[in-house]
């Protein structure tokens, strides 16, 4: 069978043989696209902005509680360093490596506490 000379012109510019027009037939078909209701997508956004919120009051709480943990870690250096003059920096190092906000509260009585530097030590 073949494809009337008015035809052809329009096949080959879209770069189809008459045996490949077949293939076009799917790309006619329209693509399943759920529909969103007004109240869905209001509903999508207010989830949105509440997980948003939460997620900042989270990290918020996070960003304090990590500021309370420097604010300790600092104290003890201080405290220590008033007391002692001299903190090595190995002693620092470990102070600094404790996330744990009771334990620094320990660490910061026993900094007032000790009679030495190796007394503090040793309470670590």
């Amino acid at each position: 069978m073949s494809t009337p000379a008015v035809i052809r012109p329009a096949i080959l510019i879209l770069g189809r043989s008459a045996a490949g027009l077949s293939d076009t037939a799917s790309l006619r078909k329209p693509s399943p696209m759920p529909y969103v209701t007004s109240i869905e997508r209001l509903g999508r956004k207010e989830g949105l902005q509440e997980g948003m919120q939460k997620g900042m009051q989270k990290g918020r709480k996070s960003g304090i509680l990590e500021g309370r943990l420097e604010a300790l870690r600092a104290n003890i250096v201080e405290v220590l360093e008033a007391r002692f003059d001299a903190v090595p920096g190995e002693l620092k190092t470990k102070v600094n490596a404790i996330a744990d906000e009771q334990e620094l509260r320990r660490l910061l009585r026993k900094a007032v506490l000790v009679p030495s530097i190796k007394g503090f030590e040793q309470e670590m």
